[in-house]
């Protein structure tokens, strides 16, 4: 699973949910992850319809497999205020964290999915990626989906 610094996009100014999956896509394909930002959105959005990825604690790991996915990849994006992600505590979301994998890649998608998962109930793991630098975040991520 791919994690680097330039996967991390801070001070984010997005309004909903759309536009920020949107913008990972954007950088994905920019990155060379994807072929298609408008495919990787669109796997996204429809991800998120069959049951939301907002976690709770102000978090949300949306994810999607892809065919349009080259490598699997992560991404860490902290937003200046939350956007409703209809999220199982009804918190605004300001910490995204998205897995992208190409379809292929099922076992890894659900290994990283369950690492993060266990670590965003933790408080002190959510106040370092809201507080934290892209240095700090790399290696908080980095450490979680090894």
């Amino acid at each position: 699973m791919r994690f680097d610094k330039k996967n991390i996009i801070l001070d984010v100014t997005d309004e909903n949910q759309e536009q920020v999956l949107r913008r990972i896509a954007t950088k994905a394909s920019e990155l060379g992850y994807t072929n298609s930002a408008e495919a990787v959105t669109q796997d996204f959005l429809e991800r998120e319809k069959e049951f939301s990825t907002g976690f709770g604690n102000g978090v949300a790991i949306p994810h999607a497999k892809s065919d349009d996915v080259k490598e699997a990849t992560v991404f860490f994006v902290r937003l200046t205020k939350g956007v409703d992600w209809n999220s199982m505590d009804d918190s605004l979301v300001k910490d995204v964290i998205a897995i992208m994998v190409p379809i292929k890649a099922s076992k890894e998608h659900l290994d990283t999915l369950a690492k993060l998962s266990r670590k965003i109930i933790h408080s002190d793991f959510i106040d370092q990626l809201n507080s934290g630098n892209k240095d700090t975040i790399l290696d908080l991520i980095s450490e979680t989906i090894s």
